[in-house]
Formats: structure tokens, C-alpha cells, sequence
């Protein structure tokens, strides 16, 4: 298993995957960098890298009483990206993860971040539309913005 130990001596849990251009993926709140896996398999086979971490407190992370709030959140992923030397990379963020990336750029600037930084901030975390919204971030990293109708929900 790959970790990361924090400032805080918080050991955090991540993978890395693939060579080419990096893409930072967030996970939301009640779930983890295991619910990307499928969009990572996808992204790697196109020539991206890609790094998901599991934020403190989440699965294999460790589960430490302070430190579970956005600054904190935004502290560990900065630690994550300069441990791999991640530069330029295009930030994904599903609901509470977007709340990464967005505290990442507001506490520590976006010198690791591409300008065309893509953010996906999510109301509901319903099985059916997270599939719907990742089959978009992939079409928009394939550059093309067709959904990928297979993914949606048979009603």
C-alpha cells in the first residue's frame, strides 16, 4: 500500500497509476479513492496518470480525532502532490472533494494545477447520477463531450 505521512504524522493512503498527464481525483465525503477506480482504469489506458487519495479518517487512512476539516484536507493533498511531484495537474473533485481542490488552490495557490482545472461539485451522491457525472469528466478528459449514454440508469 502507498502512504503519505502528514504533518501531523496522519499516515494517508493513495494510488498513483499511469504515466502522461496527471489527474488529481477527490472523493466525496462518504465515500473513497476506491469509488474512482473504474474512471482511473479508463484514464490510464488513454495515457493519463492518475492519483487518488484516500483522505484522513477514510478507509485506510488513518483515523486521527483532529485535523477532519477542509483546511486540514487541503493541507494532507498539497503534502500528497509535492511528495510526487505533481505538477499541472487537472484536479477532479466529486462533492466534499471538490471542497479539496477548491481549499487546495485558496490555501496553497495553483501552481500544481492546470488552468483548465475541472471541479465537480454534487448535491446528491445517488449511484446512478455519480455514474452519469464521472462518464462526463471522461468524455471532457478524452476531449470529447459526448456522455456516454451506456452509463446512464435504465428507468
Amino acid at each position: 500500500m502507498s502512504m503519505i505521512t502528514a504533518k501531523d504524522g496522519t499516515k494517508l493512503f493513495y494510488k498513483d497509476w499511469g504515466k502522461g498527464h496527471q489527474i488529481v481525483l477527490c472523493h466525496s465525503w462518504l465515500l473513497s479513492s476506491g469509488n474512482w477506480e473504474s474512471q482511473m482504469v479508463y484514464l490510464v489506458s488513454k495515457g493519463y496518470r492518475c492519483i487518488a487519495h484516500r483522505r484522513r479518517g477514510h478507509g485506510w487512512s488513518d483515523q486521527p480525532s483532529t485535523g477532519n476539516e477542509m483546511d486540514t484536507y487541503a493541507d494532507d493533498l498539497v503534502e500528497l502532490l509535492k511528495k510526487l511531484d505533481i505538477k499541472k495537474a487537472v484536479s477532479v473533485g466529486f462533492s466534499t472533494g471538490g471542497g479539496d481542490v477548491t481549499r487546495n488552490i485558496g490555501r496553497h495557490g495553483s501552481k500544481r494545477v492546470t488552468k483548465d482545472d475541472v471541479q465537480i461539485h454534487v448535491d446528491a451522491v445517488c449511484e446512478p447520477k455519480r455514474k452519469i457525472v464521472v462518464g462526463l469528466v471522461g468524455a471532457y478528459l478524452a476531449n470529447t463531450f459526448e456522455p456516454k449514454l451506456h452509463q446512464q440508469p435504465k428507468r
